[in-house]
């Protein structure tokens, strides 16, 4: 039996590693570019007695929320558009929804809210674009905080924004609408790197 030894100089070596690190970093590079395939990503919202938690929540396309019941009280969920009513439910009990539509959908709980976010009541924001990057640059910069303050100055009376102020990714503290608290977040994320609070 005869023994092969295979003899690499020192420029095979390091072509062939070169290769497979081209390739490993095609595969990473291919995954990176889908964030909205999120493979069934399920999150989890509580609800108490008196409120939801996370109240506001924002969501990639095809995630599922999951509301469990947590309180002592009967709650629901239940969509303002009527896309989505949970039926009673009490401690313990579940009940998922899942979101494949961008926008904006408010919930609330028949017994201890109504429609637009009075009483125990949520949102849930569902898009695909980077928060805080309002003039599409692929980073936050100061053109993305003077664009914030003139979306948060120009709104209409009902809380929503026109033109190209989507809340997607214009709401940085996912309350819904737009403030003073979401250009803070905006700056402190831009300069400081600090994360947004949501």
């Amino acid at each position: 039996m005869r023994a092969t030894v295979s003899v690499w100089s020192g420029g095979e070596k390091r072509r062939r590693l070169l290769v497979r690190l081209k390739n490993l970093l095609q595969f990473l590079l291919v995954f990176s570019f889908f964030p909205s395939i999120t493979w069934g990503q399920v999150v989890d919202v509580e609800i108490g007695d008196t409120f939801f938690s996370p109240k506001n929540l924002t969501v990639q396309p095809g995630t599922t929320v999951r509301w469990t019941h947590m309180g002592a009280l009967l709650h629901t969920t239940t969509a303002d558009d009527g896309s989505w009513n949970s039926g009673t439910l009490s401690n313990g009990q579940t009940f998922q929804f899942a979101f494949n539509q961008l926008g904006v959908f408010r919930y609330f709980c028949t017994f201890h809210g109504l429609p637009g976010g009075v009483g125990q009541s949520g949102i849930v924001t569902v898009c695909t674009v980077a928060k805080g990057d309002l003039n599409g640059s692929g980073g936050l910069s100061g053109a993305d905080i003077v664009l914030l303050i003139n979306c948060t100055f120009n709104q209409n009376g009902t809380g929503t924004v026109g033109g190209d102020c989507n809340l997607c990714y214009a709401d940085v503290n996912c309350t819904g609408n737009l403030s003073g608290a979401d250009i803070v977040a905006l700056i402190a994320a831009t300069f400081n790197e600090a994360p947004f609070p949501c």
